[in-house]
């Protein structure tokens, strides 16, 4: 009794081990278009500045309000609006990050009167922002990375769409 008892205990912990895995370190499925949500400022109407927010790889736009990003940007009372966008690592994996953000985030910005993009990226949304940069020449205002993900200093792609190809990761 004691031995089918230890079993199902180990059986248990091996199953909520493996779905603790799937749902933290497990890469979500890519949506077209990029889920995006749009904080406007609160000391200005109709601004031409757009902070566009890239989550690290496991991380969620919703953390960049939780961990206190759009407020600061609040109490200084920037004239600018901020999208968080679902910049998963899903997009690095496919090699989709550029191709979505242009259509799903810039090129709409650009409709709605945004005249100054910045990318605001922390670790491989860090990398996304650069990448993004280094292949859109001119089309942003500023990059800002926070702990930027620069890929595998051996392994590292020789170009930026290399890197792309890659899916934002040295192979």
């Amino acid at each position: 009794m004691k031995l089918a008892s230890t079993r199902l205990c180990l059986v248990a912990l091996g199953v909520g081990a493996a779905l603790l895995v799937a749902a933290c370190g497990g890469v979500r499925a890519t949506t077209v278009p990029l889920a995006t949500t749009l904080d406007k400022s609160r000391c200005a109407r109709n601004v031409d500045t757009l902070l566009v927010m890239l989550p690290g790889a496991y991380s969620t736009p919703d953390e960049f309000e939780r961990e206190g990003f759009v407020q600061a940007v609040r109490d200084a009372r920037l004239a600018a609006d901020v999208m968080r966008v679902d910049a998963h690592l899903g997009y690095y994996n496919n090699k989709t990050i550029l191709e979505r953000l242009s259509a799903d985030v810039m090129a709409p910005a650009r409709k709605q009167g945004y005249r100054h993009i910045w990318i605001v990226g922390i670790s491989v949304g860090g990398f996304g922002g650069l990448l993004y940069a280094q292949t859109h020449p001119g089309e942003l205002a500023g990059v800002v990375t926070l702990a930027p993900y620069l890929a595998n200093a051996r392994k590292a792609p020789t170009s930026p769409t290399r890197a792309a190809s890659h899916g934002g990761k040295g192979r």
